[in-house]
């Protein structure tokens, strides 16, 4: 049993807004899209954080059908274009190159993983709440939580880009 129902609601909702906003990504305009993919990241993060992981069951997680992936991961990509490709930590150090982090990738992995959840909830079976949980809490801390936060990471980035870009300059005389 769900030991706080609200608790619990609040991550389904974050779970399905995400979920939502990334499966309605195409009918955003490119500028739109930066705000609310931030503000989901952050809610889902905010509420998967609540629960307590200690002593979880880690459940073993699978890789989603891999054509469903690459082509949520490539039409991503396409609509992110430039805005898609960051460096991730171990891309600074001096011997690397290029960049290797990707928010398509970062963000199709948490999208499949959030969903597996969100299909168990919709089924509608015994303990479904329970299982949902222990999908979501084992596949953040062993996967898709740092999906997120390299995507958090990118795109605190990008968005403080947007706001100097937008700032208007002042000329010294």
């Amino acid at each position: 049993m769900i030991s706080d129902p609200f608790k619990f609601q609040a991550l389904a909702s974050a779970a399905n807004d995400f979920c939502q906003l990334i499966e309605n990504i195409k009918k955003l305009e490119e500028s739109e899209w930066l705000f609310p993919i931030t503000q989901s990241l952050a809610q889902l993060h905010a509420t998967v954080l609540q629960f307590d992981s200690g002593g979880i069951d880690y459940r073993f997680f699978t890789l989603p059908d891999l054509d469903d992936r690459f082509e949520l991961f490539f039409s991503l990509k396409l609509f992110l274009k430039e805005q898609d490709s960051y460096p991730l930590e171990r891309d600074l150090s001096t011997d690397s190159v290029g960049t290797t982090g990707s928010l398509a990738d970062d963000f199709a992995d948490i999208y499949f993983e959030l969903k597996r959840g969100l299909n168990l909830l919709d089924a509608g079976v015994i303990h479904c709440e329970e299982e949902a949980l222990k999908l979501w809490q084992s596949g953040f801390i062993l996967h898709w939580g740092q999906h997120l936060v390299d995507a958090q990471r990118h795109l605190y980035r990008l968005r403080i880009q947007e706001i100097y870009l937008t700032v208007p300059t002042v000329r010294a005389r």
